[in-house]
């Protein structure tokens, strides 16, 4: 190890600390590999720091080590190699990066954040504090086999305008561009928190644009633990596949909590990527009191492999799952969470799609600003499953529990509960609906009763408060056959066999109606 002190640094916060600093990273890189060592103080520096394979900067911890740049555009800590080239084994840890010195104009600069690093492997940020860049806090881009641990990114991005340049991508917290590596592009953010950031406060996004070499829809990136509050968007993927958020908060920021999308919708003055989302995971999350949505799902692939579970998402001032993505999504699925008091639905698949499983969640006093239907579902949706799930509207509003637009197939909606809400709106009745609680009038029931070779009518009672028509009928014995619906009424449905079933045949009937 070797400590910058050596090369001259002062950390009083007052001497221009860059050469020295440099000087020790250049050495450090120049003998094969080692650590540089920051002691506690503060180091004001005038130009960025390149940093060099297998160099570990490490300071004293946050706070205690400080870098402070003070200039006009670059990043304080940056580092560049090359596809076939990568810079490697390089670290960053225990320390805090100032950017607020570097004041940034009124056009977007990507080289002005904390941290600036490209095509790196095995690259390590512990620990670091990024505060106060024009740009992204911690931007790295094509980071392969790579860790993100225990950082905080607070009040970065703070020259971002959304109308200002129609480029809506940069100024985050921590943003990790991908797509020009490698197939796999393996890197775990880790119980980092993003606070006040200009844009979003965790993001992967993918760089390609159709136009350049080696562009791949990379992927294989975990976020655990981490929390997003106060940002413009908590988290997001953007054309990226196989992104995992798991365990992580996104709380009260200005729109949207978690976003996964293509790119498309972000204004881009750019082609955007080749590629849509895809094979993308939320568990075990808290998403609430945003600004928008409280998970946004839009131009995902058409296998998009999307699932949504063990979540609580609530409060958010939209829907608190939104999917929409020109009615071509397919395989999505929202389980085993709680979603509640949101503005707009519970959960929306606004444009329909394919393939849609909804499963033991509760669904509750969603729609506060307008009496939205706990879950709805756009046009064209095909081959959806509700099930197992609670379904309630505020007390005493009678709200819509679930809504289908036109032109839906092959829909089921089986084994739920609905309370203080009209259960299900519908142009055409669901393909299957039975055994559902609350849901009387679709519903299935059962009787048996007990052939005595003499018998030809069987009644079966319904229970129902309204006479139905019935769709279907079915019998569990053998014995069952040859038989047809005679007479429905208020009360019951009347079976008539051909043949009266023999002595002692038990049957146990059942029956799916309908309006």
């Amino acid at each position: 190890m070797r400590s910058v002190t050596e090369y001259g640094a002062s950390g009083d916060g007052t001497d221009d600390d860059r050469d020295a600093i440099q000087a020790a990273v250049d050495d450090a890189h120049e003998a094969g590999g080692d650590r540089v060592y920051l002691p506690a103080g503060e180091y004001r520096i005038g130009g960025p720091i390149t940093h060099r394979s297998r160099v570990h900067l490490v300071g004293d911890g946050t706070g205690a080590t400080r870098i402070r740049a003070e200039g006009e555009g670059f990043a304080a800590l940056e580092g560049s190699g090359e596809p076939s080239e990568p810079v490697t084994d390089l670290a960053v840890e225990h320390l805090t990066v100032d950017a607020s010195g570097v004041p940034g104009d009124e056009s977007y600069d990507p080289g002005e954040k904390c941290i600036y690093y490209q095509h790196v492997r095995r690259c390590r940020i512990v620990g670091v504090h990024a505060y106060g860049s024009a740009a992204t806090g911690i931007g790295t881009d094509m980071m392969v086999d790579s860790l993100v641990q225990g950082c905080v990114a607070e009040d970065c991005g703070r020259n971002f305008d959304a109308a200002r340049d129609g480029l809506n991508i940069g100024s985050n917290g921590i943003g990790i561009g991908t797509g020009l590596a490698a197939d796999a592009e393996p890197v775990v953010v880790a119980d980092c928190h993003a606070r006040d950031n200009g844009n979003n406060g965790i993001m992967f996004e993918n760089q390609a644009t159709g136009e350049q070499e080696n562009e791949r829809h990379a992927g294989h990136f975990f976020v655990h633990g981490c929390t997003a509050i106060g940002n413009r968007v908590g988290l997001r993927t953007s054309a990226d596949r196989r992104t995992r958020f798991s365990n992580c908060s996104a709380h009260a920021n200005e729109e949207d909590g978690i976003v996964i999308d293509g790119k498309g919708e972000m204004g881009l003055d750019i082609n955007p990527p080749p590629f849509s989302a895809r094979e993308h995971r939320i568990d075990g999350c808290h998403v609430t009191e945003n600004g928008g949505h409280g998970v946004h799902v839009t131009e995902a692939d058409e296998n998009a492999a999307i699932d949504v579970s063990t979540s609580q998402i609530s409060a958010n001032d939209g829907a608190g799952v939104r999917i929409a993505t020109d009615e071509r999504t397919a395989d999505v699925a929202v389980t085993d969470c709680r979603v509640f008091d949101n503005g707009g639905p519970g959960v929306a698949f606004a444009d329909g799609g394919s393939d849609l499983r909804l499963a033991d969640c509760d669904v509750y006093d969603n729609g506060r600003d307008g009496g939205a239907p706990g879950i709805r579902f756009g046009d064209g949706a095909a081959r959806v499953t509700v099930s197992g799930c609670h379904i309630s509207g505020a007390a005493g509003s009678q709200d819509t529990g679930i809504a289908f637009a036109a032109d839906h197939d092959s829909v089921a909606i089986t084994e739920n509960q609905f309370h203080e809400c009209t259960p299900l709106e519908a142009d055409a009745f669901p393909a299957v609906v039975r055994d559902n609680a609350g849901l009387k009038t679709e519903s299935v029931g059962t009787a048996e009763a007990v052939g005595d070779g003499e018998t030809t009518e069987f009644v079966l009672p319904h229970g129902l408060d309204v006479t139905p028509t019935v769709r279907n009928v079915w019998a569990e014995s053998d014995a069952a056959t040859g038989f047809h619906v005679a007479q429905a009424d208020s009360e019951a449905v009347v079976v008539a066999f051909a043949d009266p079933p023999t002595n002692d045949a038990r049957l146990r009937w059942g029956f799916e109606v309908r309006r």
